[in-house]
């Protein structure tokens, strides 16, 4: 996490198992990262303004905009998002 321009961004830095230099580093401008649950070739990131769907090259795929509303608290796990 990190602050830009008087917000703040959250930073996902992918790494492989079997190196220490980052695979890839994905910038999410103005969201609140709590979660992230890895998809079968996808990461899922469950940010505050909506979840965010990451490759593992880093590039976001796709995003479920909350279109204004705001998520306070998350729990993943069992198998359910």
């Amino acid at each position: 996490m990190g602050r830009e321009d008087a917000g703040f961004s959250s930073y996902l830095v992918i790494y492989r198992m079997n190196d220490y230099e980052p695979a890839a580093t994905t910038v999410l401008p103005g969201a609140f990262v709590y979660d992230l649950y890895w998809l079968d070739d996808t990461f899922c990131a469950v940010a505050d303004d909506g979840l965010y769907f990451v490759d593992s090259d880093g590039t976001v795929s796709a995003k479920h905009d909350f279109e204004g509303d705001y998520l306070c608290r998350v729990s993943l796990g069992n198998g359910y998002i």
